[in-house]
């Protein structure tokens, strides 16, 4: 599972592993889930996640959090005044 929440929600999200797109949201809630599967290896998992706020936005983020197989929860968090394009590791 793939969980995000938005100090101010963007116009439109895009989450992809490995080259392939795992979904694309737009005007999404300011929290939001998503059931995807995941291969989970030992050296960890790659989202490259796409988010579209205004380029005049002030300071935002987004929380990710991600459920691997085992069940535990890893989080990680992007910051960005404007449109953000990160790659977020999660062991």
């Amino acid at each position: 599972m793939i969980a995000v929440s938005f100090t101010l929600p963007p116009a439109a999200i895009r989450v992809s592993h490995s080259g392939k797109e795992l979904f694309a949201v737009s005007n999404p809630e300011a929290a939001f889930e998503r059931e995807v599967e995941l291969p989970w290896p030992k050296e960890g998992v790659d989202l490259h996640l796409t988010i579209d706020w205004p380029a005049d936005a002030p300071l935002a983020a987004a929380r990710v959090r991600v459920t691997d197989g085992d069940g535990r929860e890893h989080e990680k968090s992007i910051w960005s005044a404007g449109p953000a394009d990160e790659v977020l590791t999660f062991p």
